[in-house]
């Protein structure tokens, strides 16, 4: 992607996390990818959100945050390298949390299967 081969796992990742971003976004500029691809390296554990319309480093990496001129109802986190989307719903939201109870009730369940 940029001249250079990947050396770790994580930065395979990273370059993938960064393609599809420059699929997502074209209006992205290659200093604006290496941007964000600098960040994840640097700072690993922040978070880089991109949402209506702009794509928000955190504080603590000196970059700029961007405008890209297109808003859609997806707000995507990158954080440890890795893109997640997750899609705005207008509305109540009823339907949100029953995702983490059938999670929390699935580790319970695993956690009285290990322990006894």
């Amino acid at each position: 992607m940029f001249g250079e081969k990947p050396k770790t796992y994580q930065d395979i990742v990273r370059m993938k996390t960064c393609m599809i971003l420059q699929e997502k976004y074209p209006e992205l500029t290659e200093e604006d990818i290496r941007n964000v691809y600098e960040c994840m390296c640097r700072l690993p554990d922040s978070t880089i959100n991109i949402s209506g319309g702009m794509l928000r480093f955190p504080p603590e990496s000196g970059y700029e945050n961007l405008y890209l001129g297109v808003e859609d109802s997806t707000t995507w986190f990158i954080r440890s390298g890795m893109l997640t989307a997750m899609l705005n719903r207008s509305g109540s939201g009823s339907g949100g949390d029953s995702g983490t109870s059938g999670n929390n009730n699935n580790n319970n369940n695993n956690n009285n299967n290990n322990n006894g």
